[in-house]
């Protein structure tokens, strides 16, 4: 459905439409290999010219939400906060820490890209993806399309017992700007466009949405 697909990598795909909309699909912000995500930083390149840019994240689970941070910071000139949270902290009354927040800064790294942007997000997205989210609501010319992601963010932390055993546990209560916990609810699209898995098979409701929002005048 997307013309020149081309996979760079096991992590990001690419593809271009004839009227001047560029596409990346991006399924990870993997801990592993990072370089893969230098495919992404050379597909915004090579559609800086384009009017509108589609990143579909519909598979992406998360991973380091540092890389995630370098991708976004691609969109914004000036830095704003994406994210709010608090630590868990037993020796508060409440049991957690003041509030915290999370910028997004402009990587300097990589030119700025000026055209329209869609985001396509779903259920599967959750941690460092929901924060990606988070980041791309604060650019100014873009729009989050599909149904609400996972809502999971809870940035475990080892802790090791005393027979060897180690558990990882949430260390964080994650927030959005406004304070509100988005754990298990998820971050909320500004359009929301169902599709089932028998629609999926022969179309996509979704893209389709996003590439209807971009042609219009």
């Amino acid at each position: 459905m997307v013309p020149g697909w081309q996979n760079r990598n096991n992590r990001v795909s690419t593809g271009y439409f004839a009227d001047g909309i560029g596409y990346i699909w991006i399924n990870s912000w993997t801990r592993h290999n990072p370089e893969q995500l230098e495919a992404i930083f050379e597909a915004l390149e090579e559609y800086a010219g384009t009017y509108g840019l589609i990143i579909d994240v519909r598979a992406n689970s998360g991973g380091r939400e540092s890389f995630a941070e370098q991708v976004a910071g691609c969109f914004v000139t000036q830095s704003k906060v994406y994210a709010k949270h608090r630590y868990r902290d037993i020796t508060q009354p409440d049991g957690f820490s003041e509030i915290y927040e999370r910028e997004l800064n402009p990587n300097p790294s990589h030119p700025t890209y000026t055209g329209r942007v869609v985001v396509l997000m779903g259920q599967v997205c959750m941690s460092s993806c929901d924060a990606f989210l988070l980041m791309m609501k604060q650019v100014s010319d873009c729009t989050l399309i599909g149904v609400n992601s996972y809502g999971s963010s809870g940035n475990p932390k080892s802790h090791n017992l005393p027979n060897g055993i180690t558990v990882d546990l949430p260390s964080w209560l994650a927030l959005r700007p406004d304070e509100t916990c988005f754990e298990g609810e998820g971050i909320f699209p500004h359009i929301t466009v169902e599709a089932t898995q028998e629609q999926l098979l022969t179309s996509d409701p979704i893209l389709e949405a996003a590439l209807a929002l971009l042609r219009a005048p």
